[in-house]
């Protein structure tokens, strides 16, 4: 009865704050569409600031996010067979998305500007696969246990799979890799429990792995704590937002457990995407959170798959929700806009 009682008072808080006429933003003033115009990258702010009054905002303290994510560039439906996309890399060449789905053991290679298949082959037996990342011509599938594989010469007759077994297991719940290019590692995100040891609770944390060691390094890169996100969300929330989120656990103020994770190939921060949540958290090259970004809903039902290509354009991919799994481009923007 309280549960319902709530919902009642969300919807009726939507109903009066959604009445504004058109071209009037919230504060009574007429809203002005965005500038799009292009940018370098060294124009860019990169200098870490303080925790900002308002982190949803496209600039919060010094650092400013580059992407419109309410606005895709363009978007690209999928064939079923990638209904459960749950990673997204570029290939070498810049040309392609790598993807893998969820419990098959293949790979496939997609169109960058149509999200066509334009290749599929196996590398593996079926498996939970979360993660892909190409590394100069080899591609790396992880799985949530935190079972790595090597595939070299991919899609060609020479083909071949290496597996590594890392310390890292199924209540870990892997779900995030990424290359790291400064340091020749990778970075593999833990939806699941942090690690062991009081230190680690209520954290989620990003592992590193020696590509030339071939091992991976016991203590984690980065610890990202959910309080942390919690006091960054709390601050975008409005009193029904925060009611909603008594109603979903998935949409708790504290609700973050990386999905996918992804370098920006012009700055070196880190971007991990939160499926639980629903949101975007840039982090310091030093793993400091620069900025959270809470994805709209109505666009992003599932996000698991991040990548960039060498310019900086954005991708995200979502599973299927009741419909087909879809790949979304987001070009870095002006600061005006």
């Amino acid at each position: 009865m309280l549960k319902f009682l709530l919902f009642a008072a969300v919807c009726l808080t939507f109903s009066c704050n959604n009445f504004r006429p058109q071209g009037i933003s919230a504060s009574g003033n007429e809203s002005q569409p965005p500038e799009q115009d292009s940018v370098s990258p060294d124009s860019l702010s990169l200098t870490e600031g303080p925790l900002p009054d308002s982190p949803s905002s496209q600039v919060t303290g010094t650092f400013l996010f580059p992407y419109d994510l309410n606005n895709p560039d363009e978007k690209f439906k999928l064939p079923g067979r990638l209904n459960e996309i749950s990673g997204l890399s570029i290939s070498a060449n810049g040309a392609l998305l790598i993807a893998v789905n969820d419990e098959q053991g293949k790979l496939f290679y997609l169109d960058k500007n149509t999200g066509k298949v334009v290749q599929e082959f196996k590398f593996g037996k079926s498996g939970d696969y979360e993660g892909v990342e190409m590394v100069y011509g080899q591609v790396f599938v992880v799985n949530s246990s935190g079972t790595l594989y090597k595939v070299n010469h991919p899609g060609e007759i020479n083909q071949e799979t290496t597996t590594y077994r890392t310390p890292l297991q199924r209540v870990n719940d892997v779900e995030g890799l990424a290359y790291d290019k400064a340091a020749h590692r990778l970075l593999i995100a833990c939806k699941g429990k942090a690690g062991e040891g009081d230190a680690l609770k209520e954290k989620r944390a990003i592992y590193s792995f020696d590509i030339n060691g071939e091992k991976l390094l016991k203590e984690p890169l980065f610890v990202i704590n959910r309080q942390e996100i919690k006091d960054w969300r709390h601050r975008e929330k409005s009193i029904a937002s925060r009611v909603i989120g008594y109603l979903d656990e998935n949409l708790a103020d504290d609700a973050f457990g990386p999905s996918g994770i992804a370098i920006h190939p012009l700055t070196g921060e880190v971007y991990v995407l939160s499926s639980v949540g629903n949101c975007l958290v840039v982090l310091s090259p030093a793993g400091k959170i620069l900025h959270f970004e809470a994805l709209n809903p109505d666009l992003h039902q599932q996000p698991e798959g991040i990548c960039f290509d060498s310019a900086g354009t954005l991708f995200l991919s979502d599973e299927a929700r009741g419909g087909r799994a879809e790949i979304f481009k987001y070009r870095m923007k002006s600061p005006n806009y």
